[in-house]
Formats: C-alpha cells, structure tokens, sequence
C-alpha cells in the first residue's frame, strides 16, 4: 500500500504536462526560489507555507512552521528542493503494484486542478480522497478526517 498526499510527480513545467507547481515552474523559477532560499529563506518560505493552507493562517502560525523548517539546513532544504523539482516520476505510475490512496486538498494553491484524478487514471489500483476545506495540507487543516481517512485505508 502506499499513501500519497499532496504530492505531484513533476514540479516543473512541459509541454505535456497541465499540473506544474503553483500552475506554472520554470527553471527560471526554480533557480529564483533556490537562490532566495540561499540567502534570505524567510522572503520564499514563509509565503509557501501561508500558500499551503486554503485560508492564511495567523503570522504566529506560520512563525512556527517557519521555524520548524529552519532545523533543516539550507544546503539540505535546496538539495531536496532540486531532486523534487526535477524529478519526474510519471512515467513509472503505471508500474505502482499495490493500491494507492491519494489525498488532496480541494482548494490547493501548490499544486491546482485535477492533478489527483490525473495520478488516480495512471495508477493500477488507486482511491482518491478530496478534503473540500483544504489546500496543500489537509493533514494539518481536516486532521481528524485526514487520520480516519488513512486508518481506514491502512
């Protein structure tokens, strides 16, 4: 079993590919944002995290998260950032061999539209779980609903 939320296969953007982050990448983008992660990380990061929720949460909440990512440092933060951003899982969805649950929130800014329903028609054997009151993170923003989701599927 594996369970994916709010992920994507690809981050950036292609001519064959509708669903890049933020609804539009580039390498150019990519190369901004890593550059301002290098050198002034709150400037990048603090916006992303107030973009995870579907409604802003207060500043104090995203100081918190904000500082829970600082624990990470920043040559690991940008290292993991390029393998996501240039990773591109698409073509080996079809080989995933065992059922898949899927969870997304409906109002996501990360990654918008239908990209659950793209990843679902990919997978052999996969479930979908929309979260209406959530964007990129309805494990924070429906976490009840969110744990008895995965616990059933578990």
């Amino acid at each position: 079993m594996v369970a994916i939320a709010a992920r994507s296969p690809r981050f950036l953007d292609g001519p064959d590919w509708q669903f890049p982050w933020q609804g539009g990448y580039s390498d150019n983008d990519l190369a901004l944002f890593v550059q301002t992660v290098r050198h002034a990380r709150p400037l990048v990061i603090k916006p992303f995290i107030a973009a995870c929720f579907a409604q802003t949460p207060p500043e104090d909440v995203i100081d918190a998260i904000y500082a829970e990512t600082m624990k990470m440092s920043t040559a690991a933060a940008c290292a993991i950032w390029y393998d996501m951003a240039f990773a591109d899982l698409r073509a080996v969805l079809p080989e995933v061999a065992v059922p898949a649950l899927l969870m997304y929130g409906a109002q996501s800014k990360i990654f918008p539209g239908p990209l659950d329903e793209w990843i679902a028609a990919q997978l052999p054997d996969a479930t979908v779980t929309r979260f209406a009151d959530s964007g990129h993170a309805p494990f924070s923003e429906e976490p009840e609903r969110f744990n008895q989701v995965l616990a059933e599927f578990l």
